[in-house]
């Protein structure tokens, strides 16, 4: 375990997690990698195959497979590179992801493979008489095997389908399921280029415990069914966690991604949480955004309430530190916001859900009055030099082990 509080250092310090689809496919097991950061790698050993519509089979070969791992996730998102395609009923095809990339929920045993990230592509699989093509989508079936030091993954997931040129006749039906099937090992090599142990690990059950006391040792706590437990939450697609700055300022991020640990039941979690894909939009007009949490982390903290559970946030940054917002208009920065160190920012729900090893605790924001500080930008296009926010949204917490 040592190694693992390592690698969450590491972590920690690059503010940096494994991106995956939102937490709508989100479970909770994962993978680690003995050592952090690690870069990914992967080799096929068994070719994949499309079986299409009528039987029709079109098998393509991947040159690489690769990703970038800086602490234990429920999510593995790896960039596949297909390299050629051959079938017997069709002459000329080509494999482009456009974007797309393979998310894997590794799981000892069963796990699952999405098509993401959400809206991307999509994936083309174009032949000289038919074209296919496969959207971002979740829940294809996958098996995760670990060895001595690698985990083979054995793709058997049913994909869904569109055809956008050829005929019926020709290519079989215009929308429908494919198999998709195939087998890699994964491996990852360490921060000096030596080979690390990858290992598929299983969910801890997250819950919180405890009830309203004048005894500390009877106070809410999260807790977990062993430690020490390795934390991720995601945010729920459905509830994006959104900063309304003041006039309507709205930035809201495709990706919010958390990790934490704890060694044993605790009325405060860490959350050092990347923030990914940020979009402000004010009066419908949208211009990119980037966080840097600059080492800036989220402290949870289970209120003495409840149940229900209750919780606040703290802001807590290193010396001068404190969160950036970097809005880009044109290719330049145009407003620089800044939130500093803060305590006591109440209005979060703690409720226990799932059970087992699916366990979580999920999370609702409804922060306000959080003060924010204009240190770049014109008062027309980016508002008063001293300002507030809200902040909501919700996230669900798992543990893996």
């Amino acid at each position: 375990m040592k190694r693992i509080r390592v690698l969450l250092t590491a972590a920690i310090g690059a503010l940096a997690l494994t991106a995956l689809l939102g937490a709508s496919s989100a479970s909770a097991s994962g993978i680690a990698f003995a050592q952090y950061p690690a870069t990914v790698g992967g080799k096929e050993i068994s070719t994949h195959s499309f079986i299409l519509s009528g039987e029709r089979i079109i098998t393509c070969d991947f040159s690489a497979l690769s990703a970038f791992a800086t602490g234990p996730s429920e999510t593995l998102q790896v960039t596949a590179t297909p390299s050629s395609c051959s079938s017997k009923y069709e002459s000329g095809i080509t494999l482009k992801m456009n974007g797309c990339k393979f998310i894997y929920h590794p799981a000892p045993g069963k796990g699952s493979l999405d098509i993401g990230p959400a809206g991307c592509g999509p994936i083309t699989l174009e032949g000289a008489n038919c074209t296919r093509t496969f959207s971002s989508q979740i829940g294809g079936a996958a098996s995760f095997e670990n060895l001595a030091k690698t985990v083979r993954v054995i793709d058997e997931a049913s994909l869904q389908y569109k055809r956008t040129k050829g005929t019926l006749a020709a290519c079989g039906s215009e929308t429908g399921p494919a198999t998709f099937s195939g087998s890699w090992v994964i491996n990852g090599l360490g921060p000096e280029g030596a080979q690390v142990k990858a290992e598929a690990i299983a969910g801890t059950g997250l819950y919180m415990t405890g009830q309203q006391s004048e005894e500390a040792a009877k106070q809410p706590k999260f807790a977990a069914e062993k430690y020490p437990v390795t934390i991720t939450g995601f945010q729920d697609p459905a509830q994006k966690q959104a900063l309304t700055i003041t006039g309507n300022r709205k930035v809201e991020c495709g990706e919010a991604n958390s990790l934490s640990q704890a060694s044993a039941a605790t009325a405060q979690l860490t959350l050092n949480t990347e923030y990914v894909g940020c979009v402000l939009t004010v009066l419908l007009n949208e211009f990119t955004t980037v966080i840097s949490t600059n080492g800036c982390s989220f402290q949870l903290n289970a209120l003495n309430a409840g149940p229900p559970y209750k919780g606040s946030v703290d802001i807590a940054c290193g010396e001068g530190k404190a969160i950036e917002l970097n809005v880009y208009g044109g290719g330049a920065v145009i407003c620089t916001y800044k939130i500093s160190p803060q305590s006591g920012l109440t209005g979060v729900g703690l409720t226990n859900v799932g059970t087992g090893t699916e366990q979580g605790v999920a999370v609702s924001y409804n922060l306000s009055g959080i003060p924010v500080t204009r240190v770049k930008g014109t008062l027309a296009a980016c508002g008063y030099a001293n300002q507030t926010a809200t902040y909501t949204g919700a996230t669900t917490l798992h543990g893996i082990s």
